[in-house]
């Protein structure tokens, strides 16, 4: 059942069911706020995601049927758990993002454009 599956550990999570009229909405604010704070995300491979993220991004869903939610549950604890390879390789992706969306290089490509 996906309501006992815990991560015990600063990652956040947005999965949003496949082809789903919420799925079209952009949530890129979830993605922003993980990477402002240095965090992980768990999230689904939705419009905002294809937008700012990277496919090499360790922690994408793209399958939300519960199995491939708890494989991926377990993939980020027991690597978290582990070596952290994929969780430092996520980092490194999610300081990336944060460094695009901070409001200097926002700022930065309005001036380019203007």
């Amino acid at each position: 059942n996906i309501s006992n599956m815990n991560i015990k550990f600063n990652c956040h999570i947005s999965i949003r069911e496949i082809d789903s009229n919420l799925f079209k909405f952009k949530t890129s604010a979830k993605i922003a706020t993980a990477a402002y704070l240095n965090h992980n995300i768990i999230t689904t491979y939705e419009e905002s995601v294809k937008d700012i993220m990277p496919e090499d991004y360790p922690f994408i869903l793209y399958s939300t049927d519960e199995e491939s939610i708890k494989k991926m549950f377990d993939l980020v604890i027991n690597d978290f758990n582990g070596d952290k390879k994929l969780w430092n390789k996520g980092l490194e992706i999610m300081k990336k993002i944060k460094e695009d969306l901070s409001i200097d290089n926002i700022a930065k490509k309005y001036l380019e454009i203007f």
